[in-house]
């Protein structure tokens, strides 16, 4: 299982490399879409409410 940290720079890659035609790009969107799941599944929230919300305040 990858880290956070790789999902996130994985996340980074295939949202800044275009797809070469209709086929990659559909693969794409779904890799994208699964790396978010999986980051999502990784992060507790009740755990780290404290720096949630703190970065969610710092963002207004």
């Amino acid at each position: 299982m990858k880290t956070c940290r790789e999902l996130y720079e994985e996340l980074e890659y295939r949202e800044n490399t275009p797809a070469k035609n209709w086929a990659e790009s559909m693969a794409r969107v779904g890799r994208i879409n699964q790396i978010k799941s999986e980051i999502s599944q990784q992060i507790d929230v009740v755990k780290h409410k404290d720096a949630i919300l703190k970065m969610l305040e710092s963002s207004h």
